[in-house]
């Protein structure tokens, strides 16, 4: 057998060791997925019934209904193909929010560089990284805001949150993190991890700067 031959007759999961993940074509990586056949069914027939579902989903959340008329998918298989999906969507959104954080989030808080009292605001994220609701959290006087971490997380309650943007405003114009700023920062990170939901950053912002907290290694 020649080297096209035995290429050409390779099942998938030697296929994508020997030459990567990018040499298989969509229907291979669907059978490696897949893994077995069923009675009367390859695993190359149940992938190429895949096939037309996952090109109709065109970024929408595939559902337990969509595999339910193909014989050999199972709720198991089912599971293996929303969760990857899932998975999948969750990865893109934060590589895609991480090129733009902090910038990403300053269109949302222009209300801040120009108040003349120290305000809070917090920006509630779901699993995708989409903007679930905004809340001014507490307003304080020229220099100094008094809050505590659960209160960063009370408007959380019943919405389905997974991150949490803070952000303040220095009216004397300067961008610099305080230490007491620092010190809260990271007592709202640990109160986050309790509650399954995660501080992406913390953004101090002026007239005209801003600092990333997260961009400054704190968080």
């Amino acid at each position: 057998m020649n080297q096209l031959q035995r290429q050409s007759s390779e099942k998938p999961r030697e296929k994508l060791i020997r030459g990567g993940v990018e040499s298989l074509s969509t229907q291979e990586l669907l059978m490696v997925l897949i893994g077995t056949g069923i009675k009367n069914k390859s695993v190359r027939s149940l992938a190429q019934q895949l096939l037309p579902i996952f090109r109709s989903a065109e970024g929408k959340s595939l559902s337990f209904q969509d595999f339910r008329s193909i014989r050999g998918i199972g709720m198991a298989k089912s599971c293996l193909f929303i969760a990857g999906q899932e998975l999948f969507y969750r990865l893109q959104q934060k590589k895609a929010f991480s090129f733009q954080s902090p910038e990403a989030v300053l269109s949302q808080l222009q209300d801040l560089r120009f108040s003349t009292r120290e305000k809070m605001v917090c920006l509630y994220l779901s699993a995708r990284y989409r903007l679930v609701h905004k809340e001014i959290i507490a307003v304080g006087s020229l220099n100094q805001i008094i809050i505590q971490p659960r209160d960063i997380f009370t408007p959380s309650k019943g919405l389905p949150i997974a991150w949490v943007i803070i952000a303040h405003n220095h009216p004397s114009g300067s961008c610099e993190p305080s230490q007491d700023d620092i010190a809260f920062t990271k007592r709202v990170a640990e109160a986050g991890k309790l509650l399954g939901i995660e501080l992406l950053d913390h953004i101090v912002v002026t007239e005209k700067e801003h600092r990333s907290l997260k961009s400054m290694g704190i968080l």
